[in-house]
């Protein structure tokens, strides 16, 4: 019925699914999210959803990012730890 055999178990690749450039950035690495993207736009309390990306991300995964307000209203990412 079924044929018993030897192997051994290969690794699993996990590819990381994100929209933004988080995984490729190393400390001192930032990116620019453009003023009429819609992750730079202001929410009801002020902040933006990139600003909570950037947060979440860098809480599941042992890493600190900053952001900033351009005054062009495009919001700059910067990878501190």
């Amino acid at each position: 019925m079924f044929e018993v055999f030897k192997a051994v178990v290969p690794s699993r690749e996990y590819t990381v699914k994100t929209k933004y450039p988080f995984p490729q950035m190393a400390p001192g690495h930032a990116f620019t999210v453009p003023a009429d993207h819609p992750a730079s736009e202001r929410n009801s309390s002020g902040g933006c959803s990139i600003a909570s990306s950037a947060h979440s991300w860098g809480y599941r995964n042992g890493s600190k990012f900053a952001t900033r307000r351009n005054t062009d209203d495009s919001v700059t990412v910067y990878r501190v730890e």
